[in-house]
């Protein structure tokens, strides 16, 4: 089994280790139910799909290191920490401004948020084993956070991360964002060339594939297709 390693830059501070994303699953997933009423039938939710359990699940995530409050109601951000045991040149590097404006510019996807960046550091690097590469991406299905990280892909079996990464914010967001705080998911994989190819409907299994799925009930991709991962 190939292994992903997380390195403590700082051993000496109390802050969250990484963990399997299956253990970051936030309250409201939790608290959610698998199925419910609808026209006296009953019906499978969101939670009941194993596509969106998959991806919330999939990798490990790693977590805000401290309690830091950030102010995106005006035209600059603000914020503040908790002090966790940095040195005063530490403490001034935790958090840094990120790019500068000019940077990210016309960049559509970030239209909601302020457009000032922070880029933290979580204090863990990150590195795998040959020939595997990592993807750092916001939590999955996690909209209610009231910040979104930049997704990127690293060769980390070249360059292991220890870097900052970069947030941005809600626009008007101001308040506390609790240690613990899901970061970032952080997903390994294995590094190959692919190549694409336009193929016609093969009817026969797309047959088979439709009677399969009705003939099992419930959850039939599940119960017939789904595999499952595993992230230790």
């Amino acid at each position: 089994m190939p292994k992903i390693y997380f390195e403590q830059i700082r051993p000496d501070l109390d802050i969250p280790k990484p963990t399997p994303s299956s253990y970051s699953a936030p309250d409201w997933w939790k608290e959610m139910d698998r199925y419910v009423m609808h026209n006296f039938k009953r019906i499978g939710t969101a939670k009941n799909c194993p596509g969106i359990s998959d991806i919330m699940y999939s990798g490990y995530t790693l977590y805000l290191p401290t309690d830091i409050y950030v102010d995106a109601s005006g035209s600059y951000i603000k914020y503040e920490f908790e002090n966790f045991g940095l040195s005063k040149e530490e403490q001034s590097s935790f958090i840094m401004g990120g790019h500068i404006r000019m940077q990210t510019r016309g960049y559509e996807a970030m239209q909601d948020f302020h457009p000032d960046i922070l880029k933290i550091q979580t204090f863990w690097g990150v590195s795998t084993d040959s020939g595997y590469s990592t993807m750092f991406t916001h939590p999955w299905h996690r909209m209610e956070l009231p910040f979104y990280t930049s997704s990127a892909i690293v060769d980390t079996d070249n360059l292991p991360t220890r870097s900052h990464y970069n947030f941005y914010f809600k626009k008007g967001f101001a308040g506390v964002i609790p240690k613990g705080t899901p970061m970032l998911q952080v997903f390994p994989y294995k590094r190959e060339s692919w190549e694409s190819e336009i193929v016609q409907t093969d009817v026969e299994k797309v047959k088979e594939v439709d009677f399969n799925l009705t003939k099992v009930s419930p959850n039939p991709y599940k119960r017939i297709y789904w595999e499952r991962k595993k992230y230790r």
